[in-house]
């Protein structure tokens, strides 16, 4: 678990930066977040994002799981 928590926190600081770079509306999660999933990767990770952006920035982000979920990795 204590691994996890690290990858989400390293894995959200690259988000933050990509955010602040690009100011996407959407960031999509893949492999290892999707597989994870929504309370164990994601959502931590959005918490993580959310709390170390602008406002104006987290005011119109949305990251969410890849629409493939597990099959992700099979369908390269």
């Amino acid at each position: 678990r204590a691994e996890l928590d690290r990858f989400n926190r390293y894995l959200a600081r690259g988000l933050v930066n990509l955010v602040f770079t690009l100011a996407p509306e959407l960031v999509v999660l893949g492999t290892i977040p999707t597989r994870a999933g929504e309370e164990v990767c994601i959502g931590p990770v959005r918490q993580h994002v959310m709390a170390d952006l602008w406002p104006s920035l987290a005011r119109g982000l949305r990251i969410e799981p890849a629409a493939l979920g597990g099959e992700l990795a099979l369908s390269i």
